[in-house]
């Protein structure tokens, strides 16, 4: 689609382009020498949706000061589109802090949430899984996200252990990668978008929805915490001895309503509250109260010191 201009455009002729530092499915990942701490993803295919992606770049400008902070600071949003000859080719974000990048035996690698979901090896390096107390904050930091998201009519799609890094920080912070698949409801995505195997809705409908969002907010919850790859909502979790009562509890019953094939499913928030050990009480109606008329004063109509005075009646007439 071709791009009208927009504030935050970049032509690709002012890029200065270095090494290509990774590659997925939609595009490479390139650095940019001229623009220290930002990065360049170029799409391999020209059909990127110019619109979604304004919408895109210029999201954070519609949040306030602290959900725009919380945003930026938890994922490589983009931050200018990048455009030849009127098309959007890719766009601008910003490289990904050296905290989530680990030394494993074959060099620099990101520090993906599938390290969490599997036992260590000695492959990994410096990567060493975090522990219970670090994970659950892991877990509440996504779930914040999709919570700031989901507020304003936003569906990320694509929620995979791929695409979320954790740094072993205290405490420990997230980011959000591949930040191009996020779409506003009722607005097609920047390009089709992916699905990764096994994270996936078995009841999705069609494209991603905020339903689909909340289904694998679930699973990566219920994975993060457990350290398994596998377990699905629905299904028994299996949580550390040392997690929290009040976490465990709240977590395992909302992980087993993300299942259930009627009803909603847990919202962001709500995971946010449970992962913090602040369960929900559930209330029924209030009881119907009955509304009294309020106290009135009372006349005093014949008593001592009484206003009024006496009116003599007429004796009847006689016959």
């Amino acid at each position: 689609m071709t791009a009208t201009g927009a504030r935050h455009d970049v032509q690709i002729a002012a890029l200065d382009l270095g090494e290509k530092l990774g590659s997925g499915g939609q595009g490479d990942v390139l650095r940019v020498r001229n623009r220290p701490g930002e990065v360049f993803k170029r799409y391999f295919t020209g059909s990127a949706n110019g619109e979604s992606m304004r919408y895109l770049v210029e999201f954070p400008d519609t949040l306030s000061a602290e959900d725009s902070e919380a945003l930026l600071r938890q994922t490589a949003w983009p931050s200018a589109r990048v455009v030849r000859h009127g098309q959007v080719v890719g766009f601008l974000m910003r490289e990904v802090p050296a905290s989530f990048i680990g030394q494993t035996k074959a060099g620099p690698k990101l520090r993906e949430l599938q390290y969490l979901l599997y036992p260590p090896k000695p492959l990994w390096g410096d990567i060493v899984p975090l522990d219970t107390n670090g994970r659950i904050e892991v877990a509440r930091a996504f779930a914040g996200l999709v919570r700031v998201l989901q507020e304003r009519q936003m569906v990320i799609g694509d929620i995979s252990m791929r695409n979320l890094l954790w740094s072993p920080d205290v405490p420990a912070r997230i980011c959000l990668i591949d930040c191009d698949s996020p779409t506003r409801v009722g607005m097609p995505p920047v390009l089709p978008t992916a699905d990764t195997p096994d994270w996936n809705d078995p009841q999705q409908q069609g494209g991603p929805s905020p339903a689909t969002d909340l289904y694998k907010l679930a699973l990566l919850v219920g994975r993060t915490l457990s350290g398994n790859a596998a377990v699905r909502p629905g299904q028994p979790l299996e949580l550390p001895a040392d997690t929290p009562e009040p976490i465990v509890t709240g977590v395992r019953a909302m992980f087993d309503r993300a299942g259930q094939p009627t009803g909603p499913r847990p919202e962001a928030a709500q995971w946010v509250r449970a992962l913090s050990g602040r369960g929900e009480i559930l209330v029924g109606p209030p009881p119907a109260r009955r509304v009294l008329p309020p106290p009135l004063p009372m006349a005093d109509l014949d008593g001592p010191g009484s206003p009024r005075g006496s009116i003599p009646l007429r004796p009847p007439d006689k016959p």
